[in-house]
């Protein structure tokens, strides 16, 4: 018994003791593959992998064929699988995905799921996070094409109605609560789940530590790629962190602060003050009646029509783009509207009120969120904080006009020498002088899309030739936050007297 339980263990193992004696005749008929020991595989995973879809009582094969447990196991394009239910770590992570077989459902009840939701919660944000499951389903082949597959990241007062939201819609992806509790605060947790959830929509609720010193930024930017941290083993080997296989759902009071990561997600605030909420109950019905089998029919449609999906992002993200909007949000929203267009095709047209109303919030909510990444980017933030010294009686003494920084030809020379000793002491900031967390702080200023550059970095000022940051107050004049717009006014009423 102990050969066998130690076999069962790996790919390729007996599922059965053959009616042999000896330790010697179980090996032999082991190694030989003899028909009375079938081998089965074992994964620890469960929604895709490779080819087909794996769950705890039914696979999908590549054609979109529902297989059935028989004997244990589950036959899918000729090789037998384990469910993940046999595998999985369910001590550490309970989160079941209970998907239930395909049926058909009718086009009056997904319409009234849309309607509810979109009543309940005053704006069709639940619309949105929909679409991203959608597309949660077919990212292996979005990340194939060379694109990024964003975050979802739901924010919201406290009791905002953000976790109820994120419970209702993950129905459609089978989970029934929170998938990574356990995992919130440790890098090793999430890549533990990320990697046995294939093309699924893994929640994390509630997160913590998201100052600069958090983990979040770390893992949104992996996980948008798909690409793990390789490093140097003891060993002078490399060892690459587990793959992203799965969406990432957030749910968090705060927001990451990194504009790179921020641009990875698509960004979604819960109000209470917009939300109807007498029909709650209702809702939920509609919610387990519905959603389930939405999301397992969209699973089974995405398997044969992946090609079409494709073009869809194509044609959206190209609709996006013409109505000029950024680059990445435009690839990041048309993946939204792509997962919904798999989701609800079936029961809507796309040329329909729906359909229409929807890319129409799509292009409103892509292109707020460009401005508000751009308008809130950490480096903006600094050049406030760097006005508002300038300004300051308290610190012209120590920053001083003419020496540490001027005015020529409409260009800010920004002295870099002691500009972050002085930003530290105006923020109240201590314990992070590090060279590195300096040069971190220039590179952020010259990273500016109003940042002029040349090759030293440098310019005369008090005819010297020292280290600046260039800023051209025309283009800040023409920035999209409103409180970099009024800057070069407020300094150009400076006295220039001492100008050279």
């Amino acid at each position: 018994m102990e050969f066998t339980k130690k076999v069962n263990a790996v790919n390729g193992f007996l599922y059965r003791i053959p009616p042999i004696a000896g330790f010697h005749n179980m090996f032999i008929y082991y190694i030989e593959k003899d028909i009375a020991c079938p081998i089965r595989a074992r994964y620890n995973a469960v929604g895709k992998y490779k080819d087909v879809w794996l769950f705890d009582e039914f696979g999908i094969s590549k054609t979109g064929g529902i297989c059935d447990l028989e004997n244990g196991t589950y036959n899918l394009d000729g090789t037998n699988y384990l469910p993940p239910l046999d595998s999985m770590t369910r001590d550490l992570y309970r989160a079941r995905v209970n998907m239930p077989h395909p049926v058909q459902i009718s086009k009056e009840e997904v319409v009234q799921l849309l309607e509810m939701l979109n009543k309940n919660q005053g704006s069709r944000i639940a619309w949105v996070i929909l679409g991203w499951i959608g597309a949660c389903f077919a990212r292996d082949k979005i990340l194939e094409s060379g694109i990024g597959f964003p975050v979802c990241y739901i924010t919201g007062n406290a009791q905002s109605g953000k976790t109820t939201l994120a419970k209702w819609l993950l129905k459609a992806a089978g989970f029934r609560n929170p998938t990574a509790l356990g995992a919130k605060s440790s890098v090793f947790g999430i890549n533990v789940l990320s990697s046995v959830y294939g093309n699924l929509p893994l929640w994390f609720d509630d997160i913590r530590n998201l100052g600069e010193e958090g983990i979040w930024n770390t893992v949104i930017l992996g996980a948008y790629e798909n690409a793990g941290d390789v490093k140097g083993t003891i060993s002078r080997s490399l060892a690459a962190n587990m793959e992203y296989k799965s969406g990432f759902l957030i749910t968090s009071e705060f927001f990451v602060k990194s504009p790179a990561a921020q641009s990875r997600c698509i960004s979604l605030v819960v109000d209470e003050a917009e939300q109807d909420r007498a029909n709650f109950i209702e809702i939920n019905t509609v919610v387990d009646r519905v959603l389930p089998y939405l999301g397992i029919n969209t699973i089974v449609k995405l398997q044969t029509t992946s090609k079409d999906f494709m073009d869809d992002v194509w044609k959206y993200r190209d609709i996006l783009a013409n109505k000029g909007i950024n680059s990445r949000f435009s690839q990041n929203y048309a993946i939204v509207l792509a997962g919904f267009k798999a989701m609800f095709a079936d029961y809507i047209e796309e040329t329909g009120g729906i359909f229409r109303e929807f890319i129409k919030y799509i292009e409103e909510l892509s292109g707020n969120n460009d401005i508000d990444v751009a308008s809130g980017s950490y480096a903006n933030e600094l050049v406030k904080d760097i006005a508002t010294i300038i300004l300051d009686r308290q610190y012209k003494d120590l920053y001083k006009c003419g020496e540490d920084w001027v005015i020529k030809d409409d260009t800010l020379y920004l002295k870099t020498t002691g500009l972050y000793d002085l930003w530290r002491r105006y923020k109240g900031i201590n314990n992070v002088g590090d060279y590195n967390t300096r040069r971190e702080f220039v590179a952020q200023l010259r990273r500016l899309t109003y940042a002029k550059r040349n090759s030293n970095g440098t310019a005369r000022i008090d005819g010297k030739i020292v280290t600046c940051v260039i800023l051209d107050l025309q283009k800040m004049q023409a920035s999209k936050d409103v409180e970099i717009q009024i800057i070069p006014d407020l300094l150009r009423s400076v006295d220039v007297t001492e100008f050279i």
